[in-house]
């Protein structure tokens, strides 16, 4: 996943440029361009510059509902189980967090 460049941008170190932003035409180094979104979105954390990418959005509500970004962690009974294999960063999400316990010390207190 790239980390530090925007999807949707041109210019600079990070491709971001605050005059002439995505969906833009305008001057860029005595250049005239237009920018457009890159062809894979998803491999991507921020879009414009400004904005986080969907797929990140995903990954971090995914998080949130895990109990990653909270104090006291809510266990949800079964029958309460929440289905999100219907968002695209859930595999990448189950990779990181729900198959390496050490992650989150929070559920090892939980199951200790």
């Amino acid at each position: 996943m790239e980390t530090h460049l925007s999807c949707c941008g041109v210019g600079g170190k990070y491709k971001y440029n605050s005059v002439v932003q995505c969906g833009e035409t305008g001057e860029v180094d005595g250049t005239e361009v237009t920018v457009s979104s890159c062809d894979n979105p998803s491999e991507y954390i921020n879009w414009d510059g400004i904005h986080l990418t969907e797929r990140f959005y995903e990954f971090i509500a995914l998080a949130f509902l895990h109990g990653y970004f909270v104090d006291e962690p809510v266990i949800l009974p079964s029958p309460c189980s929440l289905n999100f294999s219907s968002f695209t960063s859930y595999t990448t999400f189950k990779k990181v967090f729900c198959y390496d316990r050490s992650l989150n010390p929070q559920l090892r207190r939980t199951e200790a």
